[in-house]
């Protein structure tokens, strides 16, 4: 996250948004894209990993009348023990809406030749 300009967030995770206005600076969530975010879901939880039910983003808008649901699903782990940092998934309903998306949300990953993790590390 690098700039709010709400106290509110204006539609993040509250989580999120309270580590940000307590002066957090960096990398919050790791999000996975994934096939089947219910699948992931279910095996996650049949593990006894606590994961959020997949549900769309939904933020209100035009001075709270009207309600935007995203076009993806989004599920989350409980943050790592004593660091503020957690995985989520995500599904795309459809690949209309992934190309739309993709017009607006550009990683910058390629422009910085990363192309994959293979590992990840957490101090």
């Amino acid at each position: 996250m690098i700039n709010i300009l709400r106290s509110d967030g204006g539609g993040w995770k509250t989580e999120w948004v309270d580590l940000y206005n307590n002066g957090h600076r960096g990398l919050i969530c790791i999000m996975l894209d994934v096939v089947n975010i219910d699948e992931v879901y279910n095996l996650l939880n049949k593990k006894s990993i606590e994961i959020t039910k997949p549900e769309h983003l939904k933020f209100k808008w035009f001075f709270n009348m009207l309600t935007r649901t995203m076009p993806w699903q989004n599920s989350y782990i409980n943050f790592f023990e004593g660091v503020p940092l957690q995985i989520g998934f995500q599904q795309m309903n459809d690949e209309k809406s992934r190309k739309f998306m993709n017009e607006y949300m550009i990683p910058n990953s390629r422009d910085n030749d990363i192309i994959g993790i293979s590992e990840v590390i957490v101090r």
